[in-house]
């Protein structure tokens, strides 16, 4: 009788087991991520749902920013940070870190999710101090995975360790195989925060309009303003300048005093003051159509002498953002808000008629 000889590995059986197993998983999580709307959702698939099946710290996400060439924190699980007491924490979440340096360059070049020993790569030249920190913070290792929008680079999956072995050849494959559907998710939430900022602006514009509305005074008009801007966190003060009869001075019309100690020598003084329309910043701004962005430290270095600026900057006030109110093409001043990052004011229409009517 002729002996019947197989050719069957005997590893095969396991490794089938192995990728029936990784099947299931990517399966099961591309279910999960299908649901995911909102930056929490995307939270507790990590904290919960896949933490469940391997090992790790903490996971962030990040998204760039192709204007200025940087990258910045998008999404973060703070309660599960180990780095969350650290003295720069703070600062470093509200970071932009450089895009064209050679860590972040290495993560877009790979085929797929990549790993680092911080220790090998955070005292590198232009490595992002966000390593140097987690380091600091206990974490030993990062995963690092580029989220992909069709043929373009839209963001970093950044996933911590704080042991040496956590980032399993299936762990691995698991994070690669859901990459392109971790994109999706995050190109819906960014689209559903889309949504929700414009309907709030809408809201807060109609609030803000019926309350413009009931104005009859400069009193109730600053009011109203300080009411609005309330509203929004990133402001931190206000001030409105309005054009003087002569055509080229300007003074305080409306300001905002409930950042200013009464009675301040200073803010009486430059309350008071006609400050030259061409004194090197407010010419700028009345000559632009768009919301323009200055930092105080910048406009001083460059030789604006004005008192304003330098009571800005005692105030405290790093970035201001000047605005021009206009009654069709004429200029009638400037909103000038104290601010801590980008984000857009849509108050100015309401102002410009009250300005003309007050003033």
């Amino acid at each position: 009788m002729k002996k019947v000889i197989t050719t069957q590995n005997p590893d095969e059986p396991h490794r089938d087991n192995y990728l029936e197993q990784e099947r299931k998983i990517l399966l099961e999580l591309g279910k999960d991520i299908t649901k995911v709307r909102e930056k929490n959702d995307l939270i507790m698939l990590f904290s919960k749902r896949i933490k469940g099946l391997f090992y790790f710290t903490h996971t962030i996400v990040t998204l760039i920013d192709q204007k200025d060439e940087t990258y910045w924190p998008f999404l973060l699980n703070t309660d599960a940070s180990p780095i969350r007491v650290h003295t720069y924490y703070d600062q470093l979440v509200a970071s932009r870190f450089k895009l064209n340096e050679p860590f972040i360059n290495g993560v877009i070049a790979a085929e797929g999710p990549v790993s680092f020993m911080l220790e090998d790569v955070m005292d590198k030249p232009e490595s992002p101090r966000f390593l140097k920190v987690n380091y600091e913070g206990g974490i030993k290792e990062i995963l690092m995975t580029t989220l992909w929008n069709a043929d373009k680079p839209m963001g970093f999956l950044h996933i911590y360790s704080d042991r040496q072995d956590s980032f399993t050849p299936q762990f691995r494959n698991i994070i690669k195989g859901i990459a392109p559907q971790l994109s999706n998710a995050v190109s819906n939430i960014i689209k559903n925060e889309e949504l929700e900022k414009k309907e709030n602006e809408k809201s807060f514009l109609l609030d803000f309009s019926n309350d413009i509305a009931a104005v009859r005074s400069k009193a109730e008009l600053e009011m109203a303003v300080k009411t609005a801007l309330r509203k929004i966190n990133n402001i931190k003060g206000f001030v409105v300048r309005k054009i003087n009869a002569d055509g080229t001075t300007m003074s305080t019309y409306i300001h905002d005093d409930s950042v200013i100690p009464e009675g301040d020598p200073i803010m009486i003084d430059v309350g008071r003051e006609k400050f030259p329309i061409y004194d090197g910043l407010q010419s700028r701004v009345l000559e632009s159509y768009i919301p323009l962005l200055f930092s105080v430290d910048i406009e001083i270095e460059r030789g604006v002498t004005s008192a304003y600026l330098f009571f800005w900057k005692r105030l405290g006030y790093k970035r201001m953002v000047g605005i021009a109110l206009r009654n069709g093409e004429t200029n009638l001043g400037i909103l000038w808000l104290g601010y801590r990052r980008n984000k857009y004011i849509a108050v100015t229409g309401y102002l410009r008629a009250d300005i003309y009517c007050y003033g």
